[in-house]
């Protein structure tokens, strides 16, 4: 969708990663900004494990860059790239497209969504999508006004179920397969915390249990 990393970001992006390694491996927003205005990225928001900007891909596209808030939260982007990667069709068209991604996950690229309460979309709508989502084999745990939306270019339609997409997929909230009972999902935290205590790289692996679908 013409998102794809341009030339000017890419050249300030080795000054984003060394400022994180120099500040406690938490770069300052402020000075992250700063680095990022000169390619004409401008920041959205910050949440948990990434911050967002956005930045005008080709033929004039609006797009997103995903950046990790700190080096140790870097897992986020790297599920979702695998996640996307490995995706079949049936579930790719529910979730937002990776258009470009670094390899060891310092970043990606994605076509900029409109949240549905950005557009102050009703909730009935997102129960239709997760029922729809769920009829595909598809099941998340994290599907609220925030985090689905539809991409930029489609804002000013009559929104439906099939333009609706998934923007934060980054630690394993969506699974494809066999629906996970309750006791499953509290099975899978526990496991997924003693990962995390026993290994310092953990986060960037990919639970098996939440992401069969990559096995």
């Amino acid at each position: 969708m013409g998102c794809q990393i341009t030339k000017s970001l890419k050249s300030v992006l080795p000054s984003v990663k060394e400022c994180r390694l120099n500040n406690d491996r938490e770069c300052p927003l402020e000075k992250e900004e700063k680095i990022l205005k000169k390619a004409r990225a401008y920041f959205i928001k910050e949440g948990v494990h990434r911050r967002g900007y956005r930045f005008t891909g080709s033929r004039g596209t609006k797009c997103v860059i995903k950046l990790p808030a700190k080096e140790f939260t870097i897992g986020a982007n790297i599920t979702e790239i695998e996640s996307w990667k490995k995706f079949p069709e049936k579930a790719r068209k529910h979730f937002v497209e990776v258009s470009d991604f670094d390899k060891n996950g310092d970043w990606i690229t994605q076509p900029k969504v409109i949240t549905l309460r950005q557009l102050g979309i009703k909730y009935s709508i997102i129960s239709d999508f997760q029922n729809e989502i769920e009829d595909d084999g598809i099941h998340c745990s994290d599907i609220h006004s925030q985090n689905v939306g539809v991409y930029d270019k489609n804002k000013r339609k009559k929104i439906n179920t099939s333009m609706i997409k998934i923007l934060d997929y980054g630690f394993g909230v969506c699974y494809l397969g066999k629906k996970l009972s309750s006791k499953d999902t509290i099975d899978t935290k526990r496991k997924d915390r003693g990962r995390r205590k026993s290994s310092s790289s953990s986060e960037r692996t990919i639970s098996p249990e939440l992401f069969n679908v990559l096995k």
